[in-house]
């Protein structure tokens, strides 16, 4: 049987002002108007074609949970935090430390397989996004090291499918 897997990049969002970082205000909403369009885009696209989704796993940061929050409503699904799902730096290619972002984000995939009820997201960041799909292509951690275009394939608001025979990871595509 075929599992689905989507990996969401968060929507576009707006980076706070340094100002109201100093103050401790991190603002209301943090996505912009096209990020909130673009998710809502999304979930009606993805209820559409999917009706078995039934879990969301998300980053715990802010604009993560702002993009999960509107796909949650919109689906109907539950939510899970993961805080494994957070790294959003490359570590300036130390292998060690994309081993160690592969190893976090690839237990969550795992999990969320594991599950029997359906088809599950998970929200995150281009880079742990990209490493997991560069990691699962066959590249090794010196050729995601070496050149960075390994760590950008997903804009934000963008969804992967993937597609799982039961035991391996056999297709990605972009949804």
């Amino acid at each position: 049987m075929i599992k689905n897997l989507y990996l969401i990049r968060h929507a576009h969002y707006r980076i706070p002002h340094p100002r109201d970082l100093q103050k401790g205000d991190r603002g209301g909403t943090v996505l912009t108007v096209r990020g909130i369009e673009d998710v809502i885009e999304l979930a009606h696209k993805l209820r559409h074609f999917d009706k078995n989704i039934f879990k969301i796993y998300t980053s715990p940061y802010k604009r993560t949970m702002e993009t999960t929050n509107l796909l949650a409503k919109i689906l109907r699904t539950d939510v899970v935090l993961k805080e494994d799902l957070q790294e959003n730096y490359m570590g300036d290619g130390n292998v060690d430390h994309l081993k160690d972002v592969h190893a976090k984000f690839k237990g969550v995939v795992e999990t969320a397989l594991e599950q029997q009820a359906g088809n599950c997201l998970i929200v995150s960041h281009r880079f742990p996004i990209s490493l997991y799909i560069s990691r699962e292509s066959g590249l090794s951690y010196e050729e995601i090291a070496s050149d960075r275009k390994h760590i950008n394939l997903i804009k934000m608001g963008e969804c992967l499918k993937l597609m799982f025979n039961g035991q391996a990871f056999i297709n990605y595509e972009k949804f």
